[in-house]
């Protein structure tokens, strides 16, 4: 019995080591730490992986705005796009895409964004893997005052 408990422990880590940790937090990305949190701590020859694994699941996150634009995709009018706070290693953009007419109205540059939503698409800006590009749709956000 000890034996199998032993080779089943070993599996367990072999399990963690190999998804690069991704494996003991949930699919939104919460287990104590945040999203980006996690991606940073995720060594970047693993990043591709812990994105691909996040895909069409919902994260949490915190933007500075810096345009609000028509532009139609996902089936949504306009997108937000946005510098991930917080984040030095890896760089995020964000693309957030919604239909909400009145971000136009309220957002501006330099703005701080709560939001929630799905991503969708990742796309890495070069071969380091220290910057991002990162689709979202959004689900809920507000306006952070400062």
């Amino acid at each position: 019995m000890k034996r199998v408990a032993k080779y089943a422990l070993l599996f367990s880590a072999l399990l963690v080591f190999m998804g690069g940790g991704a494996g003991i937090y949930g699919k939104d990305g919460a287990a104590g730490g945040d999203f980006f949190l996690e991606l940073r701590k995720t060594d970047p020859v693993r990043r591709d992986g812990f994105l691909d694994g996040r895909i069409n699941t919902s994260i949490t996150g915190r933007g500075e705005v810096q345009s609000v634009e028509p532009l139609a995709r996902y089936h949504r009018k306009f997108r937000i796009m946005m510098a991930a706070v917080g984040v030095e290693n890896p760089r995020i953009i964000l693309y957030v895409f919604t239909d909400r007419s009145d971000y136009l109205k309220i957002l501006n540059k330099g703005d701080l964004f709560e939001f929630r939503g799905q991503l969708t698409v990742y796309t890495p800006l070069n071969a380091r893997r220290d910057s991002y590009i990162l689709d979202i749709v959004l689900e809920d956000g507000a306006v952070v005052v400062r």
